[in-house]
């Protein structure tokens, strides 16, 4: 490889997404959620935008390494700071939980954070939150009759384990795995928020 190619390889920013024709290696889940492909496809650059912001690292490579053990969950309202939370070691004995808050309103790729987490979790914590983070659980689908706002918020929800990755969104939902994960996640960072 040519010393600009390797230059460009460098820095070019991470890969936070499967790309749309990628499938699940063998004994994976499906990569990305039923129902969420088109909403990634909407909503990918500024998802990434958001991601890349705060230095948040590509769960997506991380699961190509063989070696992930992280749940990521990424609010973005239309009107209030995008809330990321991250569990990384859910398998392991001692969990972390990493959130951060932004400063302004979401999908402006602020870098500011405006509160920040970083703790392990209690094995109380550990108990609750593991049932929610199964990838049936989680990535179960939002029931129907949901109503599709313009405004409202994108959650994000990514898991990364082994090998495996799948990513699922929704727009405002009022029920399903994403929306019973979120409100767990974002709990137990103690900020309260109403997320919507």
């Amino acid at each position: 490889m040519t010393g600009f190619a390797a230059l460009l390889l460098a820095v070019a920013p991470p890969s936070y997404f499967p790309p749309p024709d990628a499938v699940a290696l063998a004994g994976c889940p499906s990569i990305i959620a039923v129902g969420s492909g088109g909403r990634l496809d909407r909503s990918r650059e500024w998802l990434e935008r958001e991601l890349a912001a705060t230095g948040e690292a590509s769960l997506y490579a991380l699961a190509r390494t063989g070696n992930a053990d992280a749940v990521r969950f990424v609010w973005v309202p239309s009107f209030h700071p995008t809330i990321k939370v991250r569990i990384e070691g859910l398998a392991s004995a001692a969990p972390r939980l990493i959130a951060e808050r932004g400063t302004e309103r979401g999908g402006h790729g602020s870098a500011g954070v405006g509160a920040k987490v970083d703790r392990r979790l209690t094995p109380d914590e550990v108990t609750a939150i593991r049932p929610l983070l199964d990838a049936r659980a989680l990535f179960a689908p939002q029931p129907r009759g949901a109503m599709a706002m313009l405004d409202g918020a994108q959650w994000l929800v990514e898991r990364a384990v082994g090998r495996c990755y799948t990513v699922g969104i929704e727009h405002s939902p009022e029920g399903g795995g994403i929306h019973a994960a979120g409100e767990a996640l974002v709990r137990l960072t103690g900020w309260n928020v109403d997320l919507y």
